[in-house]
């Protein structure tokens, strides 16, 4: 912390006066953050393909897997995995035939996906949507329009009080034009609006 408030503070009247040099002194440590990072973090590093030429990195695919007497777990994938390679992922040791009836043939982004074993042995595979506090926390933000009212709960810095402001607000106004109408109608403070609004948005 001391670091941070002495790489960030605000320059004295002085020294913005004087033109001191030590008012760049955040600048030049970013800069140099990021010249490290995008040379030894893997993130940053090209690819090679199957025919040995070389592609740039894109985002990760996220995907929840739910396996039977385990802790439900979100895997990252290069690109939307194959059922059998979810499981693969998931050390899922079982080598018998695994029904995917209506599952495609590649899993997209912020899937759920859940493995269920009948008493007659039968494995199959359900796909559905990925829980959305892990949704919140991988950058894919809330429909404030559509969300169920149970969803609305996975949002940070909303006390359950005012997360019961919202829901009944919601409940009477949908769809509402953006997250700026909640803090006009005085159901969100400004520093509340502030902090969620990076986790939700309002398609009509």
């Amino acid at each position: 912390m001391f670091m941070l408030n002495t790489i960030f503070k605000r320059p004295t009247d002085r020294e913005s006066r004087t033109g001191s040099h030590t008012a760049l002194r955040a600048p030049v440590i970013l800069t140099a953050c990021l010249l490290l990072a995008y040379r030894f973090s893997p993130w940053f590093q090209p690819q090679p393909t199957d025919d040995g030429g070389r592609i740039e990195p894109g985002p990760k695919v996220a995907v929840e897997l739910a396996l039977p007497r385990q802790e439900p777990r979100v895997y990252l994938f290069d690109a939307p995995p194959a059922p059998q390679a979810l499981l693969e992922a998931a050390g899922f040791g079982d080598t018998r035939p695994v029904i995917v009836d209506g599952i495609p043939g590649r899993i997209p982004h912020g899937s759920r996906v859940e493995l269920t074993v009948s008493e007659e042995g039968v494995s199959k595979l359900h796909m559905g949507t990925m829980e959305t506090r892990y949704r919140i926390l991988l950058g894919m933000p809330l429909d404030l329009n559509r969300c169920s009212y149970e969803e609305l709960e996975a949002l940070p810095y909303l006390s359950e009080a005012r997360l019961r402001r919202v829901r009944e607000y919601l409940r009477t106004h949908r769809p509402i034009r953006n997250l700026q109408q909640l803090k006009e109608d005085k159901i969100l403070t400004s520093a509340q609006y502030d902090r969620i609004k990076p986790f939700v948005v309002c398609v009509p």
